[in-house]
């Protein structure tokens, strides 16, 4: 694994730490609105704007913007070319292989997340192809009625342009009746749906075509895809699941206003419940398309708001969006002090940048100062070499700084500890940028190696 993709990588540690920390804290502060508004009978906008707030964090990669490529990524020289403190140490003997390296344990744990998280959203795009292959395959256009009803619940929703509608046989796998697509929405109604009465099959499409309105299946989608990225985070599919059930309980709602009774709509309710069954749900799937269990639910959430005036709606708004956006804020701005603590460690002016990029140049070592590291006697008996990839922060003075070890030997016999002594100890003639010193990062390679060579043990370093 080459180095400057480990540098890369560690660089990423810190700010995705403090973007776990803070999603952390916004989908807690979530589920205390959620549970809050279910415990007080709030209504359920409350529940959804908290968990929006939280959805939005969980998309929103602000701590990441402090993250900069390693400067050979920039164009500047390659690694290798800046390889300073070789040490080439040369001796009678036949010398051993060069021990495998491998890297940190917070690399390995970026490494898995990134991989996880690119798995996720590559089943979650197929899962959404293979939807859309199952909705062409396996459904047949409705009869003439329906049609005419769907345009009737479309204006009715206040949509310019009444969807698609597709029917469903009985042993396919597609959710009915639901919702599927964000660019080019389709309602799917079960089979037995081309035979049911005005009063069950308007109330609906009604609900199918206000989940159209409100964008439910693209806020579905944001949700599948965000649970995707934080698939390690159980808080992420909680998340996901009061979501769907909060956008459920608001588009009954909505129906309910718009009809003007929850008469026909619990009549409605109680005929998908008996007439069809749960199937396996995809990505952007809406609606009806539920379990009995879970229809019982919504009409039960529907026959206790009938009892509850509101009258904490607005101050509940305040709180939820208060307490699920103020949180994440909060805890960023106690991440950014301390990461500027850390940084005055480094440097007492500035956070320390990187060569190459923005017109900074590279520090260049002073040749007077430099200091060879010692080979551990150990490593040398046993013959074993190791290379000690090394990332410093040059201050503005020519002074080595925080040194971060991003790669050593698997095999440790004393080369980390010689690297760093030895690189502690070397000047430079600082970076620059617009004409002033500028503390940088800067990655230093030192090799360890053993050469055969006649005439005895000798020393020397490696050309630029």
């Amino acid at each position: 694994m080459s180095a400057r993709f480990l540098e890369a990588v560690a660089g990423l540690a810190a700010p995705a730490g403090l973007l776990a920390f803070q999603v952390t804290l916004a989908l807690l502060a979530a589920l205390l609105v959620d549970l809050l508004a279910r415990r007080r009978t709030w209504p359920p906008l409350v529940r959804q704007v908290a968990w929006l707030a939280a959805l939005a964090r969980m998309l929103w990669l602000l701590p990441l913007r402090g993250v900069r490529l390693p400067a050979t990524w920039a164009g500047a020289l390659p690694l290798a070319g800046r390889v300073t403190g070789t040490v080439v140490v040369t001796r009678t003997t036949p010398a051993g292989p060069a021990p495998v390296t491998g890297i940190g344990v917070v690399s390995w744990v970026l490494l898995a997340w990134g991989a996880g998280a690119s798995l996720c959203l590559v089943l979650l795009l197929v899962r959404v192809v293979l939807a859309r292959r199952d909705v062409a395959r396996e459904t047949r256009p409705p009869g003439e009625h329906v049609r005419e009803i769907v345009a009737r619940a479309a204006r009715s929703a206040g949509l310019r342009r009444a969807p698609l509608v597709r029917l469903v046989p009985a042993g396919s796998r597609l959710p009915a009746p639901a919702l599927l697509g964000v660019v080019r929405p389709v309602v799917l109604l079960p089979e037995a749906a081309d035979a049911w009465p005005g009063e069950v099959l308007g109330p609906v499409l009604l609900h199918e075509c206000v989940h159209l309105r409100r964008r439910d299946p693209l806020f579905a989608l944001a949700a599948a895809v965000a649970r995707a990225a934080w698939f390690f985070h159980p808080l992420s599919w909680l998340a996901t699941a009061r979501l769907a059930a909060v956008r459920e309980l608001l588009c009954d709602a909505e129906v309910v206003r718009r009809l003007g009774s929850d008469r026909d709509y619990l009549a409605a309710l109680l005929r998908v419940a008996e007439e069809t069954t749960a199937r396996r749900r995809a990505v952007a799937f809406v609606g009806l398309a539920e379990t009995a269990r879970g229809l019982r639910g919504r009409i039960e959430t529907m026959m206790r708001n009938r009892r509850t005036d509101g009258r904490w709606g607005r101050a509940a708004l305040v709180a939820a969006l208060a307490l699920a956006l103020a949180a994440p804020l909060v805890s960023g701005t106690l991440a950014s002090r301390a990461s500027a603590d850390g940084d005055t460690r480094a440097s007492s002016k500035e956070r320390p940048l990187r060569p190459g990029i923005d017109g900074v140049t590279e520090p260049e070592l002073i040749v007077e100062t430099k200091v060879n590291p010692v080979y551990p006697e150990k490593a040398k008996k046993a013959g074993v070499q190791g290379k000690v990839i090394l990332q410093s922060v040059i201050r503005e003075d020519g002074t080595v700084g925080e040194i971060k070890v991003l790669k050593a030997p698997a095999k440790d016999m004393g080369f980390v500890e010689a690297a760093v002594a030895a690189v502690r100890q070397w000047r430079y003639r600082p970076a620059m940028k617009d004409g002033k010193p500028v503390p940088v990062y800067f990655t230093i390679v030192v090799s360890f190696t053993l050469e055969e060579k006649d005439g005895g043990s000798e020393g020397r370093e490696a050309k630029r």
